[in-house]
C-alpha cells in the first residue's frame, strides 16, 4: 500500500512539473505584449483583521495548534476571502474576489498560501489558482511571487506568475498590489499504467 501511495505521489509531482514546465516554455503572454514585462492583470486586495465601519474582516483563524492567541504558530490554519479592486481604496471598483487558505510554516514568518482568484470584468471572466510560500511583507520594497496553474473561463489553459507587494499599511489592515503575468499553456495527456 505504501508503494502505491508513493507511485501516486510521484505521478502528481510529475503532472505538476510537466504543467509548470510547459507553461514556462510558452512565449505568448495572455493579455499582454510578449516582448514586454507589462503584467496581464493588476488588482488590489485588502487584508483586514478587525471589523471596521463599512467593511468586515477578511481573515479568520480556523484551526489552532498552540495557546498563543496573538500569533500564528506552526500548524495553524487560517481562511481568508478578499475583495479584489482596481485600486487600493474601498471606493475603487470591485473586479472579483479571492477565497484562500494559508497555514504557518516552521520557517519564521512564512506561510503556505493557496488562492482561487475569481474575476468578473468585461474583459476577463473566470478563475485561476495561485500558490506560494509567502514571506511577511513589512516594507514597501519586498515582494512575494505566486505560481499560477490552470484556470476556467477566460483563464482556461493558462499558467504564469504573480508578484505581490505591500502598498499601504495601518494598524488594522494592509493593501496588497497583485501584478499577474499569464502565459498560454499546452495541454498534455499523460497515462500512468
Amino acid at each position: 500500500m505504501a508503494d502505491r501511495g508513493l507511485s501516486f505521489s510521484s505521478a502528481v509531482v510529475l503532472i505538476l512539473t510537466v504543467s509548470f514546465t510547459s507553461c514556462a516554455n510558452q512565449a505568448r503572454m495572455v493579455g499582454a505584449d510578449s516582448s514586454s514585462s507589462k503584467p496581464s492583470l493588476v488588482f488590489y486586495a485588502l487584508e483586514q483583521y478587525y471589523n471596521v465601519t463599512g467593511s468586515e474582516y477578511t481573515n479568520v483563524l480556523s484551526a489552532r495548534e498552540g495557546s498563543d492567541l496573538l500569533a500564528m504558530n506552526f500548524g495553524d490554519l487560517a481562511l481568508t476571502e478578499q475583495v479584489l479592486r482596481t485600486g487600493p481604496n474601498m471606493s475603487d471598483p470591485v473586479v472579483g474576489n479571492s477565497p484562500a487558505f494559508y497555514y504557518k510554516n516552521k520557517k519564521a514568518r512564512s506561510y503556505t498560501v493557496h488562492k482561487l482568484i475569481t474575476l468578473s470584468t468585461e474583459k476577463y471572466n473566470g478563475t485561476f489558482v495561485m500558490s506560494c510560500v509567502f514571506q511577511s511583507l513589512n516594507d514597501f520594497t519586498s515582494s512575494n511571487e505566486f505560481a499560477i496553474a490552470g484556470g476556467t473561463g477566460s483563464f482556461r489553459d493558462v499558467g504564469g506568475y504573480a508578484t505581490v507587494t505591500l502598498v499601504s499599511r495601518a494598524a488594522d489592515h494592509k493593501w496588497y498590489k497583485y501584478e499577474v503575468f499569464l502565459t498560454a499553456c499546452r495541454r498534455y495527456h499523460l497515462s500512468f499504467n
